[in-house]
């Protein structure tokens, strides 16, 4: 028997997206989050997951006009469709 409080479920499947960003060298997948969640506000409740698939640094970048403070990040971001 399972005790445990009813959690609603979407039935529309996940949306995953990749989002290619530039950001500071110190930059962690912490602070990715945290500003994915102010960005979205009350919506952030729909956020599943945040991934880094990918990161590139400024020597690999060099004829992207990335700065040397800077590095690429292939993310792919997931969130669901709850009914409101």
């Amino acid at each position: 028997m399972n005790l445990e409080p009813y959690n609603l479920v979407s039935n529309q499947p996940s949306i995953s997206r990749d989002m290619s960003i530039v950001t500071g060298i110190d930059t962690d997948i912490e602070d990715i989050c945290e500003q994915i969640v102010r960005v979205l506000g009350n919506d952030a409740k729909l956020l599943e997951s945040v991934a880094i698939l990918s990161e590139r640094k400024y020597h690999q970048l060099l004829d992207k006009g990335i700065q040397s403070y800077q590095k690429n990040l292939l993310e792919l971001v997931t969130g669901s469709n709850l009914p409101r």
